[in-house]
């Protein structure tokens, strides 16, 4: 199985099989800890230590334990998965050993849910309307046209009755920079539907 989200190095195998080698339980607070802080550098200098310790492992494979771990998990908050399609890719693809998968699972869904928050109180677009306004020049200066747009989303919470209108005023270069955007998203839509 290929996957398109990760590059599978040498090194990101010597790595995974490190994982698969330590404990279940240490594994998940070692995730707990990555995903806590999101950061590359979640340890202080005593914890690694304890850690390095801990693990059993000497510095060299510590880091690399650490840097493949967090690793997958930047990668993997970068793409749209479900936690299952992710299990099977990361046994299948990655070779993880299906308790480590699992661990790995759980720490990017709680990770995910946070910072997507409840999509089920997410607004929902409900109404677009727009007007096109073209600004003249004087009639002294060259006849120059500015066009002008008012756009204006309506937004409704999903499980309430609360509304929200954004007005936007667009010059053409900012309305053209939208019109470019929304192509860029309609043809990554359309790239993603065709490799289903």
């Amino acid at each position: 199985m290929n996957i398109s989200w990760i590059s599978i190095t040498p090194k990101l195998k010597t790595g995974i099989d490190i994982i698969n080698a330590i404990e279940k339980s240490e594994f998940a607070k070692l995730l707990e800890q990555i995903h806590r802080f999101h950061s590359e550098d979640p340890f202080s200098q005593s914890e690694l230590q304890e850690l390095q310790e801990n693990l059993g492992l000497n510095l060299k494979q510590l880091e690399l334990l650490l840097q493949t771990a967090f690793y997958i998990f930047k990668q993997s908050l970068k793409v749209i998965l479900k936690p299952t399609g992710l299990q099977k890719q990361l046994v299948e693809a990655l070779n993880f050993r299906d308790d480590k998968a699992e661990e790995f699972v759980k720490a990017w869904t709680i990770v995910t849910k946070r910072d997507f928050g409840n999509l089920e109180d997410r607004f929902n677009l409900t109404e677009i309307s727009w007007e096109l306004n073209l600004q003249t020049s004087s009639p002294l200066q060259s006849k120059e046209l500015t066009p002008n747009l008012q756009l204006k989303l309506g937004l409704t919470k999903t499980h309430s009755v609360d509304e929200k209108n954004i007005l936007l005023e667009l010059d053409e270069k900012e309305l053209l920079q939208l019109y470019n955007t929304f192509e860029n998203i309609q043809n990554k839509i359309d790239f993603l539907q065709q490799n289903d």
